[in-house]
């Protein structure tokens, strides 16, 4: 099974690069913000996000460099939530005072909640009793849902 999860992963790490870098090439051509926005998201989350996610998975990974890495994949996981908002934002809602409020709101909880994870990883009592990360998971994974809740409902 850890095989095929790591085996589905990967194809949609290549797959979303991929994905991304043609988006973001078509950017770099058009000088289109959509492009620009959706790419970046995809991007990153297959590029950087879901590969430091498999990283901090691997047995034997001391402390500090597990820190490290969390940090940065949680960093990469705001910017594709931020790059996903702003494009719904720019693209079905461009003049709507709400669409930008919720952007920037969303955005920013979802940093707050992601800058929990990291720094209750960093306690050792955290460390050992998962259920502390809870909240903070729970509501990273709220604006995740809420995001492409909005996505979906404005491409229909």
């Amino acid at each position: 099974m850890t095989h095929f999860v790591l085996l589905s992963v990967a194809i949609c790490c290549v797959v979303g690069v991929m994905i991304g870098a043609r988006l973001l090439l078509l950017a770099r051509r058009s000088g289109e913000m959509p492009e620009l926005l959706v790419g970046t998201g995809i991007f990153v989350y297959a590029g950087l996000a879901l590969p430091l996610l498999v990283v901090q998975g691997l047995p034997g990974l001391p402390s500090s460099v597990y820190q490290i890495v969390q940090a940065g994949e949680q960093m990469a996981v705001i910017v594709t939530l931020g790059t996903i908002l702003a494009f719904t934002w720019r693209v079905f809602r461009p003049d709507a005072p709400w669409a930008r409020t919720l952007t920037l709101g969303l955005t920013a909880v979802a940093a707050i909640a992601s800058t929990g994870i990291v720094v209750m990883r960093m306690s050792p009592v955290a460390a050992q009793n998962r259920e502390q990360m809870v909240p903070c998971v729970s509501t990273l994974v709220a604006c995740f849902a809420l995001a492409f809740l909005w996505t979906g409902i404005e491409a229909l």
